[in-house]
């Protein structure tokens, strides 16, 4: 057994990133996840996506942003321009209706009357040199209570070499780990944690003293352990991406809805995306809990399964489809979607990280690289087509025909970089081709 757990690339994990679905959220927390929603105070609804960009169109990283009340002036929503220039804003999160609200950029006196999602991205263009942030922070928040014992072992040893693969592959990067791990009330204590270090062994040595015990009942201080990560890791203001891994199988206590949310709209005006780790005996309520504080901070969700053998039975999540895979893969990946930059220098060839797929070539797409305006042709029918940037975050939606055979389009208001064109042919096939926006 001792051969087994001290080897990574075991545990097998999915992803959801409802950011990669047009509409399918709102079905779902109308139905399957509506009690969850009213039990927690959260709705995800009233969705503003903003995208910054400077003259020389590139995205600005790291500039906050905010949601304003249009009668009050209140800021109903803070939030921090991620990787790509792009921040996620909402109403529905705070109980506010879709009113008229502002998007502001404070310190440049920009606003502009807010469009939903569904009805646009709103864009916004600064008088700011294409800068690069330096830092990068992640953190990874662990649950430390007797039923993660079937896991925690396996965790440990991927996190270690994730953490190892991430610190030799961002070495030109100002790089800072730290983490949290937690248990319950009355158990042997609460939160421990380690700051933020580039000294990577420290950051080695706490994760491998740690071990599961305590708990008992199936909600945990998850809130305790989130204020423990805001408050007392040291989050600098001005890293190109901060990332908040939450490792858990269960809620936390019923009576702390209203604290969470406080920390959930702490986390997102912080800048901190959070990315929930869902482990054996999650329940539905825990993933639409998890689910929705990925949406409020720009995160996405990630689950493990059954697949690798290990641990006890994990929920499968509400949703279409989703792909299986190493978790150690899917964590690397979804560090460099968020770590990732645009570099300011002219040119657009660069390669992103993006998620392998499939591509079953229907459409052509010209010209590639484009300045902007691009062709679209098909020779079977399409029912739906998106635009979406690298990490495959939908931001277009395009009214497709199987009759039509052309599409127009055009990206020119768009940052330069690469975006995929994904599809869905008549019968029911995804595709996707990557083009390149360059000026």
């Amino acid at each position: 057994v001792e051969e087994t757990i001290t080897r990574s690339r075991l545990l097998t994990a999915g992803e959801v990133n409802d950011f990669r679905k047009w509409k399918m959220w709102e079905d779902y927390s109308q139905n399957e996840f509506s009690q969850f929603s009213k039990q927690w105070q959260l709705f995800p609804t009233h969705r503003y996506l903003v995208q910054l960009q400077n003259a020389d169109h590139r995205g600005i990283v790291g500039q906050p942003v905010y949601l304003l009340d249009r009668s009050t002036a209140d800021t109903v929503w803070k939030a921090v321009t991620d990787n790509t220039g792009k921040a996620e804003l909402w109403a529905g999160f705070m109980g506010m209706e879709a009113k008229k609200y502002y998007i502001a950029v404070r310190d440049h006196q920009n606003t502009i009357v807010a469009s939903e999602f569904k009805d646009g991205i709103n864009k916004l263009q600064l008088e700011k040199v294409c800068s690069v942030p330096n830092k990068v922070e992640i953190a990874f928040v662990v649950d430390a209570t007797g039923s993660m014992g079937d896991e925690i072992e396996y965790l440990k040893v991927e996190l270690e070499d994730v953490i190892r693969s991430t610190f030799e592959k961002y070495n030109d990067l100002d790089l800072k780990l730290g983490s949290v791990f937690y248990r319950d009330t009355k158990d042997e204590y609460l939160t421990k944690h380690i700051n933020f270090q580039p000294d990577l062994l420290k950051v080695l040595n706490f994760v491998k003293l740690q071990s599961a015990g305590g708990g008992g009942d199936m909600p945990e201080a998850v809130d305790v352990a989130l204020q423990t990560a805001l408050d007392s890791l040291k989050w600098s203001q001005d890293a190109r991406a901060k990332i908040l891994f939450l490792v858990l199988d269960a809620p936390p206590h019923a009576d702390v809805a209203n604290r969470m949310l406080h920390l959930i709209v702490k986390a997102s005006a912080m800048g901190v995306r959070i990315v929930p780790i869902a482990c054996s005996g999650t329940d539905k309520n825990t993933e639409f809990l998890m689910r929705s504080m990925a949406l409020a901070t720009n995160g996405t969700y990630l689950f493990l399964t059954d697949n690798s053998g290990i641990g006890g039975t994990h929920i499968k999540p509400t949703t279409d489809a989703f792909d299986v895979e190493l978790l150690n893969d899917l964590l690397r990946r979804t560090i460099e979607q968020m770590v990732f930059v645009q570099p300011c220098a002219p040119g657009g060839g660069i390669e992103v990280p993006i998620k392998p797929f499939e591509n079953i070539s229907k459409i052509q797409l010209y010209p590639n690289p484009t300045n902007g305006k691009l062709t679209i042709e098909n020779s079977k029918g399409l029912k739906e087509i998106y635009v979406t940037d690298f990490t495959g975050k939908i931001l277009i939606r395009i009214a497709a025909s199987p009759k039509i055979k052309k599409y127009q389009l055009d990206l020119s208001t768009y940052p330069s970089g690469g975006y995929f064109i994904r599809y869905i042919t008549e019968d029911n096939t995804w595709g996707a081709e990557k083009v390149i926006v360059a000026r």
